[in-house]
Formats: structure tokens, sequence, C-alpha cells
């Protein structure tokens, strides 16, 4: 009985080893690492520095998760016109978003990796002491998620999940700028 519980225990504590040496190879084998694009992430928002957003986003997988552009419509262009599209999300975003979220004061709270995918919780936090205009404090929070694209061998920012939503909740902002009520097709 006591050989079978240790046979079993040594073969998950195997599969644990693997599993973790895996992981870890798939993360060095990178040139950067997610807990680094959270960082860095949270350094170009602070300073409102586009080109170092530009650098960490793989904006056409970011278009797509935030609805501005629907999947099946962006394959279907051709590459000059999904380059089109993109630059008309990401100059939305730079020029109507980015002066706004610069105001919070953000903070990586934990980042989970797997296999290729992780994400990111991300502290947020406007009020008087952080430079906004809100009355009160507010401490909220949201998901980054990245993943490993192997082809460039670099972690890239592929959703925002609810960062949007979160701080244009915070002012006079056109919610269907980012959020169309159809996606472009």
């Amino acid at each position: 009985m006591h050989a079978e519980s240790y046979r079993r225990i040594s073969r998950l504590a195997a599969f644990a080893v693997v599993y973790l040496l895996v992981l870890a190879s798939s993360c060095s084998k990178a040139e950067n690492d997610p807990h680094q694009v959270a960082e860095q992430f949270i350094r170009a928002l602070h300073t409102a520095d586009s080109r170092l957003l530009d650098g960490l986003m793989a904006w056409d997988k970011v278009a797509i998760s935030q609805y501005y552009v629907s999947h099946g419509y962006y394959d279907a262009l051709t590459p000059e016109k999904q380059q089109e599209v993109l630059n008309s999300y990401k100059e939305m975003f730079f020029q109507d978003y980015l002066p706004a979220a610069s105001e919070g004061r953000y903070s990586v709270e934990v980042v989970y990796i797997a296999r290729g995918s992780s994400n990111a919780i991300i502290n947020t936090e406007f009020g008087p002491q952080a430079g906004g205009e809100v009355k009160n404090t507010e401490k909220k929070r949201f998901t980054l998620e990245m993943s490993l694209i192997e082809s460039r061998n670099r972690w890239y920012i592929i959703d925002l999940n609810n960062f949007i939503q979160l701080n244009f909740l915070r002012g006079d902002y056109d919610l269907k700028k980012f959020y169309l009520p159809e996606p472009i097709r």
C-alpha cells in the first residue's frame, strides 16, 4: 500500500518537474517575460509613451478582442487594408484614450504564466492623490492577457480585457469609439 502511494507521489513530482522545466524553457526562449511586459505597460501609461506601448501590443489581437473589428472581416482584408484598420485603432487609442489613462496609478499585483500564455492582474487607483479629478479614491483592478508569439520570440499583450472600460467609466468619454455596437465588417 505504501509502495503504491510512494510511486504515485513520485510520478506526480516527476510530472511537476517536467511541467516546470517546459514552462521555464518557453519563457527563457523569449526576449522578454510577462512580468517585464506588465511593468513596461505600466511605465508606458504613466509616461503616456505611445512608442513603448506600440512595441508591447499585438494590435491585431487587441483590436479584435475589443470588438473594434470582427475576426472574419479582418482576416479577409489584404495586408494593406489590415494595416489601415490597425493604424486607425492605434490612432484612436493614443489620441482619445492614453492621456486619460496616464492619470491613474498602476501596479502589478501578480502575473500568472502558463505555457505560451499569461495573465497579469494590475491594480489601478484613480483619485486626488493619483492626480485625477475623481472626488473619492477608486481602487480597482484589471487583467492584461499576454501571449508568447513564437514567430517573433516575444511576449505581447493580446487583450486589455476591462482596462478600457474601467478607465472610461471615470469620465465623459464616448465608449462607442472603442466598443462599436457592430464591429467593422
